[in-house]
């Protein structure tokens, strides 16, 4: 989704991306716009066994406590649409939820359970942000840092449980711009 003009007006495009098309989108934008900020952004690590969500709700839990972090489960009883731990307040710039993803998702992938940090960045830094790996945004607080030292070693394997494909459109379209970018825009010009 691109959203431009009011409040966007004087801050540029804004542009959301989520699921499959986040990396993608990701890499677009860091490649053609190298100076830019970002006001949220996600990060996760995916676990498909039996028991993941209770290792990782285990490891969240306590990580909380360690640090003073407020931790609220939240257990669905409609249709198991599984279990969230939220670690953060919903208020704080860092915020990380460990969910059964499967589950939300119908129940085809049961044991699918994911650790999902969620970043909303002060001012200050989301130029800084921008630039970020994905696995370094786990080090943006103490308490998240440690969260994911611990679910790095965990004798849980992580999973991508999807991946980013380019389209037969997409690549097609692409390889026209190569190779005819320069007479389309001499098109636009002419031609508006």
């Amino acid at each position: 989704r691109m959203m431009w003009g009011g409040v966007n007006a004087v801050h540029g495009v804004h542009v959301i991306a989520s699921g499959d098309d986040a990396p993608a989108l990701a890499a677009r934008v860091r490649q053609e716009w190298p100076s830019h900020k970002v006001s949220r952004f996600d990060a996760c690590e995916d676990y498909n066994q039996p028991g993941a969500y209770e290792v990782l709700r285990g490891m969240g839990l306590k990580v909380a406590k360690e640090h003073d972090v407020e931790a609220k489960e939240v257990v669905s009883h409609e249709g198991d649409k599984g279990c969230t731990l939220y670690l953060g307040s919903h208020k704080s710039a860092v915020v990380c939820r460990i969910y059964e993803k499967g589950k939300q998702l119908g129940g085809k992938v049961p044991n699918w359970v994911r650790a999902e940090l969620q970043v909303r960045p002060k001012s200050r830094i989301k130029e800084l942000c921008s630039r970020l790996p994905p696995s370094d945004v786990w080090g943006l607080t103490s308490w998240s840092h440690t969260l994911a030292r611990r679910l790095g070693n965990t004798e849980l394997q992580r999973v991508a449980m999807s991946s980013w494909r380019q389209s037969d459109f997409e690549r097609c379209y692409s390889a026209m711009l190569r190779q005819y970018g320069k007479t389309l825009l001499a098109l636009q010009s002419d031609l508006g």
